[in-house]
């Protein structure tokens, strides 16, 4: 039996040589749904990549896989269907002939879990010479999936079938498991298994963890280690054993470290063993190829809240302004249309920090400082935007060396044409220019003149072409300038 355990121990060792810096993505994001029923994922790639990476959820009942396209140098993006309403989470996987990296579908608390919600996480060769044929032991793939409460891990072999033994009292006894580790774990020295058997004396099914043991160097092994932590459930559905176990019982374990992780993942090798009582120094078992589960959430809500917009800020330098807004979605949505309209010209708003669960700034550099206003558009589902109205307040800092002079606007709101703006100047420079705006910074009319006067009379709409709502004017000496929000009432 000891050898049994060391089998365990080595399965362990496997997993934490696995489990470093492996990562084929970042800063996973979804969209919310369009008018058009889908929802657009995004991700970043890491490095080169040489693997397919799919993209899978469950519609009308069925897993839909599909490829991550490439949207820009290194980003991918793939459009989905909104899924099951049982099974709102969507996945994404990446498999080879060695390893599989995968985040499983989320299901529903509720959901009986069955063959199709257990999305292969790795697949394992098959008919290995030491097996001698045994469908009984040869592993073809992993399976995972997750809720709120249960972790899932699905075996299947080429039998189909996962006895417990030959003879119920003779055995040969077969062992069918998961062996993990929390890859952040500091310590690095407990390896937990999830077991399926019913060996007298020795295995029930149950969690079971190895603590203390130094994985670097499994000459000298204190076999008493191996501890039972609690009991899982098992089902067979499709020819898949699947392993169900409480997410508490793993996380609250003192040895299993801090969860949630930063990556939430953890690292999995799914195996079979079979073993002779009468001969427990031969056994004979199959490992499967490991794989990286992350427990993370990506949700595909069928309601959509929109962002909100706020904190704007305006930074001059002498030729250019930077404008920055803080973003929130309380669904933690991506944008679709970020922009900053000023002058009539859109310029496209970027964020360095793409997660969305949270606050995110946005930022642009405009190649001007001579604007009244701009507005910030955000849309997450390409339809439904967020304005945000920006006035260019820092204007008349010191960047113009030059003093400020304000005026008032009488009548305002303005129900005809005509308006007269009183100048507090005390300056000797006069008005050279007044410039009227609209909302979105376009420039509607300019009047060019000297004005001296510290009363300015203007018809600004004579061939009432303008609409009501809110604009802006703006009056510039050589040196210095100023603006009013004014309200044009028809």
């Amino acid at each position: 039996m000891k050898k049994i355990i060391f089998f365990l121990l080595l399965l362990a060792s496997v997993i934490t040589c696995f489990a470093q810096d492996i990562a084929a993505w970042q800063n996973l994001r979804i969209s919310a749904l369009t008018p058009e029923g889908f929802h657009y994922v995004r991700c970043e790639t890491i490095g080169t990549q040489l693997d397919t990476l799919d993209i899978f959820y469950k519609k009308n009942d069925v897993i839909l896989f599909d490829s991550m396209q490439n949207f820009n140098l290194l980003t991918l993006q793939q459009k989905v269907q909104q899924p099951d309403s049982d099974t709102k989470g969507i996945g994404l996987r990446l498999i080879n002939d060695f390893f599989g990296y995968m985040q499983p579908l989320k299901l529903d608390n509720n959901t009986t879990v069955s063959s199709l919600h257990m999305v292969i996480a790795s697949r394992d060769s098959i008919n290995e010479v030491n097996l001698a044929g045994n469908l009984k032991l040869d592993l073809e793939s992993f399976h995972f999936a997750f809720s709120d409460e249960k972790l899932y891990a699905g075996l299947k072999n080429r039998q189909g079938s996962y006895p417990n033994y030959d003879f119920p009292i003779i055995g040969p006894y077969y062992l069918y498991g998961a062996g993990f580790i929390n890859p952040e774990n500091v310590m690095d020295t407990t390896g937990y298994a999830l077991i399926y058997a019913n060996i007298p004396s020795v295995f029930t099914p149950g969690l079971y963890k190895i603590h203390g043991v130094d994985f670097t160097n499994l000459s000298n092994i204190d076999f008493n280690a191996i501890q039972r932590v609690g009991d899982i459930t098992t089902t067979i559905s499709d020819g898949i054993l699947i392993l169900k176990c409480d997410q508490s019982l793993i996380f609250n374990d003192p040895d299993f470290g801090a969860w949630p992780s930063m990556s939430n993942t953890l690292a999995f090798v799914p195996f079979t063993v079979k073993v002779n009582p009468l001969d427990l120094q031969n056994f004979t078992g199959d490992i499967g190829n490991p794989a990286m589960i992350r427990i993370n959430d990506l949700i595909a809500n069928d309601t959509n809240q929109l962002p909100i917009l706020s904190n704007p800020q305006i930074t001059l330098t002498s030729n250019t302004s930077v404008v920055t807004v803080d973003y929130n979605d309380p669904d933690g949505n991506f944008p679709f249309t970020s922009t900053f309209t000023v002058n009539g010209v859109d310029y496209p708003m970027q964020t360095i920090s793409p997660d969305y669960s949270s606050n995110v700034t946005f930022s642009v550099v405009i190649p001007t400082i001579d604007w009244v206003s701009g507005v910030c558009n955000f849309s997450d589902d390409s339809t439904n935007v967020v304005a945000l109205e920006i006035l260019n307040e820092v204007q008349n800092t010191d960047i113009t060396n030059a003093p400020a002079f304000s005026f008032s606007i009488y009548p305002n709101p303005i129900n005809n044409n005509k308006c007269t703006l009183s100048l507090d100047n005390k300056t000797n420079d006069p008005i050279t220019k007044i410039n009227l705006y609209n909302i979105r910074g376009q420039l509607i009319k300019s009047f060019t003149d000297k004005f001296y006067n510290q009363k300015i009379s203007l018809s600004l709409d004579p061939e009432n072409k303008l609409s009501s709502g809110v604009y802006f004017i703006k009056l510039n000496t050589k040196d210095a300038s100023a603006y009013k929000k004014i309200i044009i009432v028809k």
